[in-house]
């Protein structure tokens, strides 16, 4: 992608999450929102948005993923991905040779056609 496509692609989903603020939206239809505006900017057709919950990570919403994944509770101890995650303080993001496993390996959808 060009840096001029990037430009536009991100104003683009400035634009629409701006207008998601003032819209009569559900909280769930906001979260879920949020997720394809973050598909959108990173290039990414799954994403899924955690809550930490009593030592887990619990689905709130996704996007990409099999619908599966929302009835699940990830320890951050059996998933060393998730557990660096936790440990950052700046956003992660690992290369597709890390050796750590994907929680999410199983429950991938396939990406849409062209994405």
């Amino acid at each position: 992608m060009k840096k001029s496509e990037k430009v536009l692609v991100t104003g683009e989903a400035i634009r629409e999450a701006v207008l998601s603020l003032t819209a009569h939206l559900s909280m769930q239809e906001r979260i879920e929102g949020f997720l394809e505006i973050f598909a959108k900017v990173t290039g990414n057709h799954a994403c899924v948005l955690l809550r930490y919950q009593d030592g887990v990570l619990v689905p709130v919403a996704s996007r990409g993923l099999s619908p599966e994944v929302m009835g699940r509770q990830f320890h951050p101890e059996q998933h060393p991905r998730l557990a660096a995650i936790l440990q950052s303080r700046t956003p992660v993001r690992f290369k597709a040779d890390d050796p750590r496993p994907d929680p999410y390996d199983t429950l991938l959808l396939d990406p849409p056609q062209g994405g």
